[in-house]
């Protein structure tokens, strides 16, 4: 869990990345912004901090060697001695005008900026942000002279949004760091994957709220196998079962999983094996994990399975499969659900 309430901005500099496939320009700064008044630095704490929510934190990689990783490597200076601030934030907007190899990208400013007590997993530490705006918010300015007020339209970066971002801790520096990753295009596209891989070269920190998420998603991949087995319901059922046992538990025991939330024998024999192999191919921990609650929380919509029957009805399965019955009547030639309740609410 990572708390930026308390984050002291020590150094913040800003260079205008465009994009050379557009024949645009690198305009790097000399000078680092100074921080003129206290509602300033707010205001950009505020831009700094507003966009990171999820929990979900990554790591630096590369296919040879780590320190082969441009980012891991600037920023790595930068933690080592602040005084390479302004030479490593040239570097890094070098680097990402560099890679911008897509005429689809965007141009933008990007803020690059030194933190103190930064908080990741209960542990304060120092930070490093990389920051790129590249869309413009209009809004009206106002100005008064003698006789009235006037208003013009402008336009500027919204505070409460960041396009693309990167917050890195200085934390497992043999792991790769840790760092949160902010991406408003995050999806398929070159735009999408030139942030995450081409620039910073992130994958997934293998951490608590990773093992977690990756739990969560084998759930997920083994009720299509119940579907297939089953039905409908019988998926519904397990995916409701096993996300009220990821919210009312701190930890996760397969086999204490398996036997709470599977009812049918084959099914559970299934279900080991299944995740033995899930297990294996994605390198988890074989014994009990904790159960990150947040991670749980982001992932709840995606455990909401909802039966839509002929586009006009829709049957929400929030427990036991026991309350519904699938049949068939032959005299309509039509599927029937059967559903069993005590009080209609």
């Amino acid at each position: 869990m990572h708390d930026l309430q308390s984050l002291n901005i020590e150094k913040v500099i800003v260079h205008h990345v465009g994009n050379p496939k557009n024949d645009e320009k690198l305009i790097l700064s000399r000078k680092q912004l100074m921080l003129s008044s206290g509602n300033f630095e707010n205001a950009l704490k505020k831009f700094f901090s507003s966009s990171f929510r999820a929990e979900e934190t990554f790591q630096f990689t590369h296919p040879t060697d780590l320190a082969l990783n441009e980012i891991y490597q600037y920023t790595q200076a930068i933690f080592k001695d602040s005084e390479h601030f302004l030479q490593a934030s040239e570097a890094i907007a070098k680097h990402l005008f560099d890679i911008t190899e897509h005429p689809g990208i965007k141009s933008g400013d990007v803020f690059i900026a030194y933190f103190t007590d930064a908080i990741l997993e209960d542990e304060m530490t120092d930070a490093i942000g990389i920051f790129k705006s590249e869309n413009l918010s209009s809004f009206l300015k106002t100005h008064q002279d003698a006789h009235q007020i006037n208003v013009e339209l402008d336009s500027g970066i919204e505070l409460g949004k960041v396009d693309k971002g990167a917050l890195i801790f200085n934390t497992y520096q043999d792991s790769g760091l840790r760092v949160l990753v902010v991406d408003s295009s995050s999806g398929s596209g070159n735009n999408a994957k030139y942030w995450l891989d081409d620039f910073l070269q992130l994958e997934p920190a293998r951490d608590k709220s990773y093992v977690t998420n990756s739990y969560l998603n084998m759930c997920r991949e083994f009720s299509q196998e119940i579907e297939e087995k089953t039905d409908r319901v019988e998926k519904a059922s397990f995916l409701a079962k096993s996300f009220d046992y990821f919210s009312k538990n701190e930890q996760f025991d397969s086999n204490e999983f398996a036997n709470s939330v599977i009812d049918d024998d084959n099914l559970r024999d299934d279900f080991k094996s299944f995740r033995e192999t899930f297990v294996t191919d994605n390198d988890l921990p074989q014994d009990i994990s904790p159960i990150v609650k947040t991670v749980v929380k982001q992932q709840k919509k995606k455990f909401n399975e909802v039966i839509k029957l002929d586009g006009s009805i829709e049957i929400r399965l929030n427990g036991s499969s026991n309350l519904i019955k699938k049949g068939y009547d032959e005299s309509r030639g039509q599927n029937y659900y059967q559903i069993f309740f005590d009080e209609e609410n």
